[in-house]
C-alpha cells in the first residue's frame, strides 16, 4: 500500500512540475507575440506631409483618443507602388479611415489643418520622412458653385468625391478636342480624365459642400472656378415646347430624363433651318452640330420633364416656343 501511494505522490509531482513548466513557456510564447505585435504611434503636424514605407503589410490607422468629439480630421493619403505608379488615394474628415501598406507601396499622407497620430502594430518601426506638397489636391465645393479640373500630365487621372451631397452632383467630360464625350446628371461619382482632358462639375445642393479630390504628385493636374454649370437644364412643363439652339463650334448631345417614358416629340433643323429629322413619341431626344437648333415638345398631361445638356462655352440656348 505505501508504495503505491509513494507512486502516486510521484506521479503529481512530475505532473506538477510538467504543468509549471509549460505555463511559463506560454507565457514567454505570449509575451513574444505581444513584444512582435508591439503598438507604435507617430504624429503628423497639420498642414504637413509625410512619405511613410514599411517592410511588411501593415495598416495604419486613425488615433482620435485625445481629439474632441466635435473636431474634424482631415486625411488625405496616396499609395504608389516602387515604379512611383499610383495605386489608390483617399481622403476623409469623418475619422474613419486606415491606410494599406506595403513592403513594396508607399504612401504620401497629409492632415489638412489639424494634425493628427496615427498607431500601427509591428515588430518593426515604419519609415518616415517629410516631403512637400500635399497628397491629394482638395476642393471644398460649395453648394451651387462649379468648378473645371483640366489633366495636364502624361498619366489618366481619377477624381473623387466625398457624396456629402448624395446625387445632387452634375458632371461633363470633354476630350483635347474641346468635344464633350460624357455627361451625368444627378451622379454620384465623377468622372476619370486622360492627359488634355478637362471635367466640369457642379455642386447642386441648397445648402451643402461637396469635396473634390484627386492625387497631383506632379502638379500638373489645375483646377478653376467657372460660371457656367457642368449641364443646363430645362423644366419642361406638360403641353410645352422648347426651342434649343447649338452655336458653340462644336456637336453636343441632348438628353432628357423620360419622366412619362414615351410622351416626347422632337423635330431638328440644320443651319439653313431645313428640317433634317423628327420624330413622334420619343424616347431619347436627337443630337446638335453647330448652327442646328432642335424643338422638343412635352405632350403628357401632368408630368413635367427634364432636358438637359453640358454647356461649358456658354453658347448652347434654349428659349420657349
Amino acid at each position: 500500500m505505501k508504495k503505491y501511494l509513494k507512486r502516486i505522490i510521484r506521479i503529481f509531482i512530475l505532473l506538477f512540475i510538467v504543468f509549471g513548466v509549460m505555463n511559463y513557456v506560454n507565457i514567454n510564447i505570449a509575451k513574444a507575440d505581444e513584444a512582435d505585435n508591439m503598438k507604435r504611434t507617430f504624429t503628423i503636424s497639420g498642414d504637413t506631409s509625410v512619405k511613410v514605407s514599411a517592410a511588411e503589410d501593415v495598416s495604419l490607422w486613425l488615433d482620435t483618443t485625445d481629439v474632441l468629439p466635435e473636431t474634424k480630421v482631415k486625411i488625405g493619403y496616396a499609395i504608389y507602388d516602387k515604379n512611383d505608379k499610383l495605386c489608390d488615394f483617399y481622403y476623409d474628415e469623418n475619422r474613419y479611415i486606415s491606410v494599406p501598406l506595403g513592403k513594396d507601396r508607399y504612401a504620401i499622407l497629409t492632415a489638412y489643418g489639424t494634425g493628427a497620430t496615427f498607431y500601427y502594430y509591428s515588430d518593426k518601426s515604419i519609415s518616415k520622412s517629410s516631403v512637400n506638397g500635399k497628397a491629394l489636391t482638395v476642393i471644398k465645393l460649395k453648394n451651387g458653385k462649379s468648378v473645371e479640373i483640366a489633366n495636364n500630365q502624361d498619366e489618366e487621372i481619377e477624381i473623387k468625391n466625398t457624396h456629402d451631397v448624395g446625387w445632387k452632383v452634375d458632371c461633363a467630360r470633354y476630350d483635347t478636342g474641346g468635344v464633350c464625350d460624357a455627361f451625368y446628371k444627378n451622379a454620384y461619382n465623377l468622372l476619370s480624365l486622360k492627359n488634355g482632358y478637362t471635367e466640369v462639375i457642379t455642386n447642386k445642393s441648397d445648402s451643402k459642400s461637396e469635396t473634390v479630390y484627386y492625387p497631383n504628385k506632379y502638379g500638373k493636374v489645375t483646377n478653376k472656378v467657372t460660371s457656367n454649370p457642368a449641364l443646363t437644364e430645362i423644366e419642361l412643363l406638360p403641353g410645352k415646347s422648347t426651342e434649343i439652339i447649338n452655336n458653340q463650334g462644336i456637336e453636343t448631345d441632348i438628353k432628357n430624363t423620360n419622366n412619362e417614358g414615351w410622351k416626347i416629340d422632337c423635330a431638328r433643323y440644320d443651319d439653313e433651318g431645313i428640317c433634317d429629322a423628327f420624330d413622334k413619341n420619343v424616347y431619347s431626344l436627337l443630337s446638335l452640330k453647330n448652327g442646328y437648333t432642335e424643338v422638343i415638345t412635352n405632350k403628357s398631361d401632368s408630368t413635367s420633364e427634364t432636358v438637359y445638356y453640358p454647356n461649358k462655352y456658354g453658347k448652347v440656348t434654349n428659349n420657349e416656343c
